[in-house]
């Protein structure tokens, strides 16, 4: 009689040892998959990135992206300066966006891209930054540039979603001259509230 008990509790026994067993690997199974999600994402943010500092980093922007953004027709003198221009700013202007580094310099890249659109980008050791802002609605303007003449001089002036403009001296078709005074006093709202400029009229060079 005793047999059967046994054997009965036997079976139990192992019954419960493969209901936790399931359950166990199915809740490794579970775990296994968030890390999966998160990577998709990450991999997908970094895509993200790396368009945008393709795009940034090209003077004729690729048809598929202009058609997401700001786009124009630019006029003859405009299409002459289109163009990656570059300058070497200390890390002592704040411009630089050194942080607590006062040593070295960055490379300030302004990009006036073909399709009207600007970029700003600073390059230094290990570190590269697209500055840009994008429309939050049909009623705030992309960042866009335009040639003006002031009393005879030329002028381009690049215009940001938060408002402020930046004024550069068109010097030639592959030299433009920062003019801080002049924006300085068209953002006086924001130099007034300690908006970083920068400390002298740094000259900008187009690359070949």
């Amino acid at each position: 009689m005793s047999k059967p008990t046994f054997l009965n509790a036997k079976r139990s026994l192992n019954t419960i040892l493969l209901l936790s067993c399931i359950v166990t690997l199915t809740g490794c199974n579970k775990n296994e998959d968030l890390p999966k999600d998160s990577s998709s994402h990450t991999t997908q943010s970094s895509i993200e990135d790396k368009n945008l500092w393709n795009v940034a980093g090209q003077s004729v922007v690729p048809q598929s992206f202009t058609k997401k953004g700001y786009s124009r027709s630019l006029t003859h003198s405009e299409k002459a300066l289109v163009g990656r221009y570059v300058v070497t700013i200390p890390c002592h202007d704040p411009v630089a966006r050194c942080g607590s580094r006062h040593n070295g310099s960055v490379d300030f890249i302004l990009n006036l891209a073909s399709d009207g659109s600007v970029y700003r980008l600073i390059k230094g050791l290990g570190m590269i930054q697209v500055d840009t802002r994008k429309a939050l609605d049909d009623d705030v303007e992309y960042d866009h540039w335009t040639e003006v003449s002031i009393h005879n001089q030329k002028y381009i002036v690049t215009s940001y979603a938060t408002g402020m403009r930046f004024f550069y001296k068109v010097l030639s078709n592959d030299r433009l001259v920062m003019d801080i005074n002049r924006t300085k006093l068209v953002n006086l709202q924001e130099y007034r509230q300690g908006f970083p400029f920068p400390m002298e009229n740094y000259q900008l060079k187009k690359q070949a």
